[in-house]
């Protein structure tokens, strides 16, 4: 899969190297060889600042065949459960590894379910988006 929004970022695919620039979002996760890691890069959020105080840092990664990489929205980490406590990154990141060896589409279905039952009847407060690619 070739992600071609300049936006955030764009694979090569010739020589499978990924180009990309964060801008306040989540750190994306790469899955690759049984453990996450999480992507690099300086940035601030878009349109909050002044356009004189912007600042972001261009990254570059070569990526593997088996690498799976994650992009998601705060509101998977920010998930409350009924007792008032957050998902947070790292069991966000334990549930990422869990599926990782599923199918995009399988994998985002399973995370979903995942973020559902730790949710459970607390009631959702911010938007739910989720990228996988994955390159074979």
């Amino acid at each position: 899969m070739c992600i071609r929004d300049r936006s955030y970022g764009v694979v090569d695919c010739d020589t499978e190297r990924l180009t990309y620039a964060r801008a306040g979002h989540d750190r994306p996760f790469l899955v690759r060889d049984g453990t996450v890691t999480t992507l690099g890069g300086r940035g601030m959020a878009l349109g909050l600042f002044d356009n004189t105080l912007f600042n972001v840092s261009e990254e570059e990664l070569t990526l593997r065949p088996g690498d799976r990489l994650v992009l998601y929205t705060d509101g998977l980490s920010d998930v409350v459960n009924p007792d008032g406590q957050m998902l947070l990154t790292e069991r966000l990141r334990a549930m990422v590894l869990r599926h990782a060896p599923q199918s995009p589409v399988a994998f985002c279905r399973a995370l979903f379910d995942d973020l559902a039952a730790y949710q459970g009847s607390a009631p959702q407060f911010d938007d739910m988006a989720v990228v996988v690619a994955a390159l074979e």
